[in-house]
């Protein structure tokens, strides 16, 4: 469509959008599942069940449906220890459900038994069976689930529906809401209290609105914090999230205090009528952990009576994990909105940009960032390009030379940049040309020299959040017109493609379907390093579930290395021929032996290339030859493998990993190698190869390169957003990408939960692998383990005394410290201990800065620890920078100064002009001069001095002067 026409005679007009990210709240009508179609089923109006159907024999009828996070976004709001729970207010409801499709008076009993810990993605199928009444009116009642895949059904709930009404006459109602004589109760904090038990409520849980206190009795009104989150409550008998909330009324109950509590037993619960939106409540304990539970609606009417509800500490520890927890993940690049190119003149540094970018043939170029700061000063500008040498005829000709050169360079740039403390409030966008692969049809063009750079630059970014960006051009000239606009955009990647911008997601992947050709059995199957833990793994997998009978296990150690002797004999016992070599898979010549001596009968069919190394540092500490260690192992190897193995036809399964995708921290190195892996895959995949890269999360079973990681360092990985796969899950994600021709997968577990800790601390790339939150989000209890709202500190301070700052801000620090370490609390944390005899290192030193810088809402340099050692100095020294920053400027005219400085400083001046400037500014200083010796004197009152200049005076004087230059 040409737009311009179609709407040139509607007078219609181009608006820019807003600024703030959008929210992407669902606005559509809830789907109520594919089973209500079904002719062979009763249709049920409710959200969860959606259809029953009586059995042949008369034994009773068994209600279906499904439930997903997917569809129901709210119950991702009912998280426990990171897993998504199904409210056990949910099962009430369904037992509810049950009890009025069979004309059930009552619900005798319902006991809650494992509970439901539902996937973040998928669906699970329930069944809720009722027995037909025996003599006395009873049935029993029973939940179940599995997940739609189809397994084995789990028991969540055993009950019994009744016929014959309630002995018990519920409580008579209060004649006034609340009651007179109740007294209120402050509940602001309560769910920061709940949180801190490890109970991360959302929004739609978040629900208890006031509460009053009369004698043992609590009172209380539930509302949620915006009506969206109940959309679809006329087809819940009570809505889960309001339920639950209403036993939120628990914790402010005397009998309190006993930690985190489940429901484990409701009893005699009359349901009264359905649908309401807000609830009133009493709560009237009974018993130990018991309570008798009145719940009306905000009319005052009944909407259920609990007899009695019993809760029961829970064991996180004992909760199962998330069905299916780890995904086959891949990435897509959608169109990104990148708008125009901004007024001003761009700032590039140490860059060649190809000769037809004309348009930026007048920006202002800078031999290297301290050049740029110096002839900049304070007006720094917010985003500096830097391109990246072309490399594709380097790497055409040898490609781990021409990783090695763009690698060097883009560290030193990279180094340089971090060094310039002045440059710390100004983005770097890093330029390449064909760095990744948007699609099949520029794969062919795909440089693995340039993609690791990415992935250097990715780990730089994570280290550093705001300061780095990236974005790659396809060379064409449509693309390079629009670098300026890609340059101000808020995307951390882009990739420009005929002039199109795109920007990457990770999504999960479809389970694949196909079975690729080329079966390993009949054949040998290389694995590389196999003296490593994974790599025994995998080659125990290949034999024992791909029926492999012919095995080269090739490590560095060969058969001298840890349990390579009991492997041997294990798989031998499986009929399998192993052969164990000692061997430097990077090394030519000795690889070249090693295939030479597969024999003809068992011919090469697969290599699965698992062999690395780590050499692990923040990247400032990195240096050409600590990447050159990295790289070898991976890259190098890879090249050499591909090449040997070409004529055979054998299949590379390249072990890669997510911190080539997503920026390791202190993995720089080693994020360059893996993103090079990836490329690579692409590349040969391209020209008919079958070549796999596999970008692994976590694995929970420690390899010779994970074994190293200490519990600090594991909860710091936790809090990045993954999650440790199972050994055998794990395994069964290498079976499902083996199954695809595709070239890349991530296989990893992401932790929405801790992706989605704070708006500012969801990258780009898993966007939308994060369900969206509204800004009324629960902030996160004290020592919780998400990021720090941005800015949070400067709010708190802005209410305080001057004499309260000082020790807040000192708590703030301790408690990050003490979280960022592992300490049970900030006691342990001595304020005038130094960092590093507090166990921080050079990972945990970038993490406590990043999470420092959040919480005062400004961005700190790299060397923070080392220059204010000990959290005392550290607080003083962040109250004085955010007292500073939050000063209101003593003249409006000083602000006009700064953007005039930055106008001018972003100009190419010739020499006669600059004197000409330099004169001008010369007078005026003069004449400010003058102005101050004036006042020192005193000026007569009647009138101001000759000399004295005005705000309006000198704004007319710089914007004359200045204006004429």
């Amino acid at each position: 469509m040409d737009w311009d026409n179609w709407f040139t005679p509607s007078g219609a007009v181009r608006t820019d959008l807003p600024t703030y990210p959008f929210q992407r709240r669902r606005y559509w009508l809830e789907a109520t599942g594919s089973d209500s179609t079904r002719t062979d089923l009763d249709p049920v109006r409710h959200q969860l069940l959606t259809g029953a159907v009586a059995l042949a024999d008369s034994s009773g009828v068994v209600l279906t449906g499904t439930v997903s996070v997917n569809d129901r976004p709210w119950l991702a709001d009912h998280a426990l220890d990171g897993r998504i729970l199904f409210p056990g207010t949910a099962f009430l409801d369904l037992a509810m459900e049950a009890c009025g499709h069979v004309g059930a008076a009552r619900i005798g009993d319902l006991t809650l038994q494992t509970p439901l810990v539902l996937p973040e993605s998928g669906s699970v199928q329930l069944q809720v069976s009722v027995a037909a009444p025996d003599g006395n009116g009873d049935r029993a009642l029973s939940v179940h689930s599995r997940p739609a895949t189809g397994t084995a059904w789990t028991r969540h709930a055993d009950g019994t529906l009744t016929d014959t009404p309630s002995a018990v006459a519920p409580a008579p109602l209060p004649a006034a809401w609340p009651p007179a004589s109740a007294t209120p109760v402050d509940v602001s904090g309560l769910y920061d209290r709940i949180a801190a038990g490890g109970f991360a409520y959302g929004p739609a849980f978040r629900g208890l609105r006031a509460a009053w206190r009369d004698g043992d009795d609590v009172y209380a009104e539930i509302a949620p914090e915006e009506g969206e989150h109940l959309q679809g409550a006329d087809r819940f008998r009570v809505h889960p999230a309001l339920l639950d909330a209403a036993l939120h009324t628990v914790a402010l109950a005397p009998a309190a205090g006993t930690g985190t509590v489940l429901p484990f037993t409701f009893s005699d619960v009359v349901p009264h009528s359905a649908g309401a939106t807000a609830l009133r409540v009493r709560l009237t304990p009974v018993g130990e952990h018991t309570y008798r539970v009145g719940i009306l609606d905000d009319a005052g009417h009944r909407v259920a009576d609990i007899d009695g509800l019993t809760l029961r500490p829970v064991d996180t520890s004992a909760l199962p994990s998330a069905p299916g927890r780890g995904a086959l993940h891949r990435i897509r690049w959608t169109p990104a909105g990148i708008g125009t190119a901004p007024v001003g003149t761009p700032h590039l540094v140490g860059s060649v940009l190809p000769p037809d970018a004309p348009a930026f043939g007048t920006a202002v170029r800078h031999p290297d960032p301290a050049a740029l700061h110096a002839a900049t000063g304070t007006a720094v500008p917010a985003t500096v390009l830097a391109a990246m040498p072309d490399t594709r005829s380097d790497a055409d000709a040898d490609l781990p030379a021409a990783t090695r050169r763009a690698t060097t360079h883009a560290l030193s740039l990279l180094t340089d940049w971090l060094a310039q403390d002045g440059l710390a409030a100004s983005r770097l966008v890093v330029l390449t040309r064909n760095a990744v692969t948007t699609g099949s049809e520029d794969a062919p063009r795909t440089d693995p020299a340039q993609a690791a750079v990415w992935g250097l630059v990715r780990a730089a970014r994570a280290e550093n959040p705001g300061r780095f960006a990236l974005i790659d051009h396809d060379g064409s000239a449509a693309s390079l017109a629009q670098l300026p606009a890609a340059l101000a955009s808020d995307e951390s990647e882009i990739a420009l493609r005929e002039g199109s911008a795109l920007t990457p997601r990770l999504i999960q992947a479809a389970p694949p379907a196909e079975t690729a050709d080329g079966a390993f059995e009949d054949g040998t199957v290389l694995v590389t390093g196999a003296g490593g833990i994974l790599g025994r793994e995998i080659a125990r997998h290949l034999v024992t579930a791909h029926g492999v009978r012919s095995l080269v296990l090739a490590g560095r150690r060969g058969p001298a290395a840890d349990g390579m002797t009991e492997l041997h004999e294990e798989l031998s016992g499986h009929g399998a021929h192993v052969t164990v070599a000692a061997c430097d898979v990077a090394d030519r010549e000795a690889l070249t032996a090693l295939l030479g001596d597969i024999p003809a009968d068992r011919p090469l069919r697969a290599v699965v290339h698992t062999a690395g190394v780590l050499d692990d540092g923040i990247v400032q500490s990195l240096t050409p030859e600590r990447v050159d260690t990295v790289l070898r192992a991976k890259a190098d190897a890879t090249v050499l493998l591909e090449e040997l193995t070409r004529d055979t036809g054998a299949a590379l399964v390249l072990f890669s990993s997510i911190a080539g995708t997503l920026g390791g921290v202190g993995q720089g190195n080693y994020s360059a190698a893996n993103a090079f892996l990836d490329a690579f895959a692409a590349r040969r995949a391209a020209a008919g190869r079958r070549v796999q890269s596999l970008a692994w999360g976590l694995w929970a079973e420690r390899s010779g390169m994970t074994g190293k990681l200490g519990e600090a360092d594991m909860r710091r990985i936790a809090r990045s957003g993954l999650r440790p796969m199972e050994t055998g899950h794990a395994l069964a994600l290498l079976d499902a990408a083996l199954r695809s021709r595709d070239p890349y997968h991530a296989p990893v577990d992401l932790d929405p939960a801790a992706l989605r800790a704070s708006d500012g601390s969801v990258p780009d790339l898993v966007r939308d692998l994060v369900p969206a939150r509204t800004r009324h989000q629960a902030a996160p209890a004290t020592g919780a383990s998400a990021v720090p709202a941005e800015g949070e500190l400067r709010t708190r301070l802005a209410g305080l005394a001057p004499d309260a700052r000082h020790a807040l801000v000192l708590d703030a620090v301790l408690a990050q410290a003490a979280l960022v370490v592992g300490h049970d609390s900030p006691d342990s944390i001595d304020p005038e201990g130094g960092f590093l005899d507090s166990g921080f290192n050079s990972l945990t030193a970038v993490e406590l800065r990043n999470r420092i810088g959040a919480l005062a809402g400004t961005r700190l340099p790299a060397t923070l620890m080392f220059d204010y050692p000990t959290p005392e100095r550290l607080a003083a020294h962040l109250l004085e920078r955010i007292t500073h920053e939050a000063q209101p400027a003593t003249s409006p005219v000083l602000d006009r100064l700064d953007a005039l400085e930055a106008q001018f400083t972003a100009s190419v001046l010739d020499g006669a002009v600059q004197e000409r400037l330099r004169s001008r500014l010369s007078g005026l200083l003069a004449r400010l001069d003058d102005a101050a010796a004036g006042a020192a004197v005193g000026p007569a009152p009647s009138a101001p001095a000759a000399d004295e200049v005005s705000d309006d005076e000198l704004r007319a004087f710089l914007e004359g002067d200045l204006d004429e230059v």
